[in-house]
């Protein structure tokens, strides 16, 4: 399940799914970094050419499950499906050529969850 599916699920209660072992990564940026971002990118001297906007940090399916249960004060279950077929197990992207040229990211993941849960629950 995506974030936006995992936050509803933790605002009612109901038990999210995680297809796999769940130490599957992913990173995650807070669209608003994505804006920064290429907003940096227009207006600095950066060369043209192709730039990751990957997270800085990568954090298992799992652990992210937990991470939205907690910050949604649910009491929702974790449950467990089969891996789906090609799934990627491990995501991480270099960002070392965008961090080149002075950006980083302001949003953290904690944030980032804590407004999409709050989008959720108004």
């Amino acid at each position: 399940e995506g974030i936006p599916s995992c936050a509803k699920r933790a605002l009612a209660g109901d038990a999210i799914t995680i297809f796999g072992d769940g130490q599957q990564t992913r990173e995650f940026v807070h669209a608003s970094d994505d804006v920064r971002a290429i907003t940096h990118l227009t207006a600095s001297n950066a060369p043209n050419g192709v730039y990751n906007l990957g997270g800085a940090s990568e954090i298992s399916i799992y652990n992210l499950a937990k991470k939205v249960i907690e910050i949604a004060k649910s009491n929702s279950e974790i449950v467990f499906a089969s891996a789906r077929a090609n799934d990627i197990y491990r995501s991480l992207a270099c960002i070392n050529k965008i961090k080149a040229t002075g950006y980083e990211h302001k949003q953290t993941l904690d944030a980032g969850l804590c407004d999409t849960l709050k989008s959720y629950s108004t």
